[in-house]
């Protein structure tokens, strides 16, 4: 009776510590993403900032106060704003697994508003960190 509760407890265990471990560093960075795509087609600007990193940069030149006012434009502009990515390739860096490059395709729409029927897909690639045990977006390409 002993063996089998001690059996069952031990089993228990297992299974609470692994539900309670992260996510894998490529999960996490998939449900990341995720999740600002998310944010993006909610016309969060707020949740989108806030998985960029306090050195991003984008194309261009564009830092992160230019990308905050970028989005109000484009959510003003649209009533709906829709982001389908597809082709992701995640690599995290073999020597230092807190950054990892990714790469997809992005399809990009916006809708209704004064440019309505806005839509170009593009080919990006981006540069993820991990800061303070969250996966920040701090570069960003596009063609």
């Amino acid at each position: 009776m002993m063996a089998r509760f001690a059996g069952a407890a031990l089993g228990l265990a297992l299974i609470l510590s692994a539900a309670c471990q992260p996510p894998p560093p490529e999960q996490a960075l998939r449900d990341r993403i995720g999740r600002m795509v998310t944010a993006i087609r909610d016309r969060d600007a707020g949740a989108v900032m806030d998985n960029l990193s306090q050195g991003f940069e984008a194309q261009g030149g564009l830092q992160r106060r230019d990308a905050y006012r970028f989005m109000l434009a484009h959510f003003l502009r649209h009533d709906g704003v829709y982001v389908v990515l597809s082709n992701m390739e995640i690599d995290i860096h073999r020597d230092d697994p807190g950054r990892a490059r990714v790469a997809a395709t992005a399809a990009l729409a916006g809708t209704g508003g004064t440019a309505s029927g806005e839509a170009g897909i593009y080919r990006i690639e981006s540069r993820w960190r991990m800061i303070d045990g969250r996966w920040r977006l701090h570069r960003l390409r596009w063609q």
